[in-house]
């Protein structure tokens, strides 16, 4: 996929610090065909204005538009006729972030109408299975409410959880009867994943716990386990488990993998997922067979890249990438030969 800015391909110092269009947060549509991510722009007084950018025609002849300004986390729907995302409000007022929900094809940012209620801040958003619900990690900008809300995508009526610390990330299950929140202690990097029942606010378990370092899982696609990213004991590199919903075990698979596994990025058919690892200073793409617990090169991002999305049938990717004398590029590319651009 083409970069779509003005940036040199070789900047120093000060162009890197003050110049650089930052891109981060790649979100492939799950028909693969459309993308939406997060652009920086520096401003003339040395700040930068957020804007989510949404990309037509990926594989093809892509073309990207600045879909909103001053926003952010943009988050597909599970049938791709949503994306919703954060914005702030202008003018500075109160109440900061809002929830927005665009219907691609209508047009302009108006098409895009906020739901449920202002945030003072806002982590994380993601959709529920069935597309009708909301999970956004944050805190409300009046009653001081945080942790999780639960908002319904039509009417904006919403529903607070809590948790036992600072959300930092979410996974439904597949049939939306539980949300995975990864919670974060304030003091240190001791993180564990509080299983909810969305409807309730009830505690279905809990995965690691006070010496834990949880950093992610993604859910199987029957629902019934979970591959976890972390260690139950407090460690510097990740190992990958398995988390049986049933039983409530946690096993490993790989206690020490050999690159550093940093993102779970999504199932590409059978036992596989696609994720993204590091290696001293480049990134890779890798399969991971859950069965036979084993990482296999799929591509050398010749770079360091961060985040991983993957479309609904595992056939393509996108991620964003960087080098000594790059700066940061959404990129795209194919699961079965490793291919991007």
């Amino acid at each position: 996929m083409a970069d779509w800015s003005a940036d040199p391909a070789r900047l120093d110092a000060h162009a890197l610090a003050y110049g650089v269009v930052m891109r981060e947060d790649a979100r492939l549509s799950p028909d693969g065909t459309r993308l939406a991510y997060t652009r920086h722009a520096p401003r003339a007084d040395g700040s930068r204005q957020a804007q989510l950018v949404l990309v037509e025609g990926v594989g093809s002849r892509p073309v990207g538009r600045v879909l909103s300004r001053g926003a952010s986390t943009g988050r597909w729907s599970p049938d791709g006729g949503c994306l919703a995302f954060v914005r702030s409000r202008r003018g500075g007022k109160a109440g900061g972030e809002r929830l927005a929900v665009h219907r691609p094809g209508e047009g302009a940012e108006t098409a895009a109408e906020d739901v449920g209620p202002s945030f003072a801040s806002v982590g994380e958003v993601a959709w529920a299975p069935e597309g009708t619900r909301l999970a956004v990690l944050g805190s409300a900008s009046a009653g001081g409410s945080e942790g999780v809300a639960i908002v319904d995508a039509a009417t904006g009526a919403t529903r607070w959880l809590g948790v036992g610390g600072e959300a930092a990330g979410c996974a439904w299950a597949p049939d939306g009867g539980t949300l995975a929140v990864r919670v974060r202690h304030p003091d240190g990097y001791v993180a564990w994943l509080e299983l909810l029942d969305p409807a309730t606010g009830e505690r279905q378990g809990t995965v690691g716990g006070a010496e834990s370092r949880i950093l992610g899982g993604v859910w199987a696609p029957d629902g019934r386990s979970m591959v976890v990213l972390g260690a139950p004991r407090f460690s510097f590199h990740p190992g990958l488990h398995r988390f049986d919903r049933a039983s409530g075990r946690l096993e490993p698979i790989i206690d020490e993998p050999g690159p550093f596994v940093a993102d779970l990025g999504g199932w590409i058919g059978g036992d596989r997922l696609l994720v993204h690892a590091h290696d001293r200073a480049r990134s890779g793409l890798f399969t991971f067979d859950v069965a036979a617990a084993r990482l296999e090169p799929v591509a050398d991002l010749a770079g360091r890249a961060w985040g991983l999305s993957v479309d609904a049938a595992g056939e393509r990717f996108a991620s964003v990438r960087e080098s000594a004398t790059e700066p940061p590029a959404v990129i795209a590319g194919d699961v079965a030969t490793g291919a991007w651009s």
